[in-house]
């Protein structure tokens, strides 16, 4: 979220995406205001107009430099929070016998790959990962789930966007009702 751009974040904020949501919106709205304050507080200081306050002035820097990363994160936490959901959503629509659909560190052998109908795959980003588990599972490919953690990775900026997430959400509907063809 916080890598858009402004203009992008406010198109996507504007349609029909879920994400971003109103917590991610009112981060960012906090954020500016954070950000104006600390404009103004730049712009005062080291004038001998505002020597009195100098000291303050630098607090008001760096507590407002502070607040407005914090808030940059729950905007990241913000259009994170669905991932539990989606798991579950992925799971009820499909009933793949999975926790993760969505996890992109993806073994398939070569019979699997093989058989899939590739040319037939239509989603991309998250939804890719969803469909091939799903093209596998329906033609029969044994799936297993080997978990990994990135210690290195505890926190971090999400991917997902408003389109990502749409085409996630419309996709994993369809699946069900597609007719999951060998590859020719």
């Amino acid at each position: 979220m916080t890598q858009q751009s402004m203009d992008t974040f406010l198109k996507t904020l504007s349609s029909s995406a879920p994400v971003p949501g109103g917590g991610g919106a009112s981060a960012y709205v906090a954020a500016v205001g954070m950000s104006l304050g600390s404009m103004v507080a730049n712009l005062t200081t080291g004038k001998k107009k505002y020597a009195e306050y100098q000291e303050e002035i630098e607090q008001i820097i760096e507590k407002a430099g502070k607040l407005t990363d914090e808030l940059a994160d729950y905007m990241q936490k913000d259009a994170v929070a669905f991932e539990p959901l989606s798991k579950a959503y992925v799971r009820i629509v499909t009933r793949m016998p999975l926790r993760d659909a969505t996890a992109g560190f993806v073994c398939y052998s070569r019979r699997a790959l093989e058989t899939i109908d590739l040319d037939a795959v239509r989603m991309k980003g998250y939804g890719f990962q969803i469909e091939m588990k799903y093209s596998a599972w329906r033609l029969g490919m044994r799936l297993k789930e080997v978990s990994i953690i990135f210690v290195e990775r505890r926190e971090g900026t999400s991917k997902m966007s408003g389109g990502i997430f749409g085409e996630a959400f419309f996709g994993v509907l369809k699946l069900p009702f597609r007719r999951i063809r060998k590859r020719k």
